[in-house]
């Protein structure tokens, strides 16, 4: 029965979301996307990235089916054979939203059975052919949320697939929201302790809708702000600190962060990521357990992040530089 009157909740948004229409799904979280497309799709066998967080494996475990390591190489770019096994999907990470259309193009013309993960790439739109899911919590300030965009070309699966994501349960997000209101009014410090609680919840969560709050929160996102100001931020960081990088970078349109990693040796004891932490510059270490090879060791230990995000104008990155100097002993 539907109330009336009492106290005044959220108001409703009337923008709109950035993905939208009879091919985008809402989940509640990237895994649970990935695990739902290995359901719909009937995947067996994933090859996946050495070089990756662990939840795709954790999927793959959770899905019951086995995979295989790819290697990424200096450039970020996948290291992979001429072509697919047979029954063999490939799961093609865009590291940094580095690989274009036409990279990821050619990719699929050897592995045609194909999932991209676009969780870095947001603001990338899918290739009308490949399964790509996004991410929301790395761009926006929500708890919770991912898409799926389904292939458009001639699908068998489609009404199956629709189907099945009709019948998931709807996601509730309120009980995650707390740190994110009190990131609003107080230090991220304050309230990091909630944030990596919520992020080990998704390790238990099933696979749902997005919640009815995801939906509205990003609903009033200004989607083209967004993009813009990741652009700009991402293109200033890089017109300084090129010579000084040793990944070559194109602009990435809405940039999920700049990926840093120096060229010169650091001197002896310095943990320059240590450093910017120290100077309130929060730059985490995505993948802090790849173990597979020394090239990858060596570049989740010592790649940058560094924020581009839309909090911030060109001011701001002009403190970040600063401060990476004085972290660094390195002027720039």
């Amino acid at each position: 029965m539907k109330e009336y009157g009492g106290y005044i909740q959220l108001d409703s948004s009337t923008g709109q979301e950035y993905y939208q229409g009879s091919q985008i799904l809402a989940l509640n979280s990237g895994r649970t996307a990935l695990r739902f497309l290995i359901r719909a799709r009937e995947i067996k066998n994933l090859l996946i990235p050495s070089f990756c967080c662990d939840t795709v494996r954790e999927a793959c475990e959770a899905e019951g089916i086995s995979w295989e390591y790819y290697a990424t190489g200096p450039d970020l770019h996948p290291i992979l054979t001429d072509k697919e096994k047979p029954g063999q999907w490939l799961y093609l990470v865009n590291l940094y939203g580095i690989l274009d259309d036409a990279k990821i193009r050619s990719i699929h013309k050897k592995y045609p059975q194909m999932i991209a993960d676009y969780t870095h790439a947001f603001f990338q739109q899918p290739l009308p052919d490949v399964d790509t899911l996004y991410s929301c919590r790395k761009f926006f300030g929500v708890a919770d949320g991912a898409y799926i965009s389904l292939k458009q070309t001639e699908d068998d699966r489609a009404s199956f697939i629709f189907s099945m994501y009709q019948s998931l349960p709807l996601d509730a997000s309120h009980d995650r929201m707390h740190f994110l209101l009190g990131r609003y009014e107080g230090a991220a410090s304050d309230f990091y302790e909630e944030y990596a609680e919520n992020n080990e919840i998704f390790s238990r969560e099933p696979i749902k809708q997005m919640s009815p709050l995801t939906h509205n929160l990003l609903r009033a996102v200004d989607y083209e702000m967004v993009c813009s100001r990741r652009s700009q931020n991402f293109h200033y960081l890089n017109e300084r600190l090129a010579p000084f990088n040793r990944l070559t970078l194109p602009d990435i349109p809405g940039a999920y962060a700049y990926p840093f990693w120096p060229k010169e040796t650091l001197p002896q004891g310095t943990d320059l990521r240590r450093e910017m932490i120290r100077r309130k510059v929060y730059v985490p270490c995505l993948w802090p357990d790849v173990k597979e090879n020394a090239l990858e060791e060596e570049m989740a230990q010592n790649i940058l992040p560094l924020p581009v995000d839309q909090r911030y104008v060109d001011g701001d990155m002009e403190e970040i530089l600063r401060r990476l100097a004085e972290g660094w002993g390195k002027g720039m």
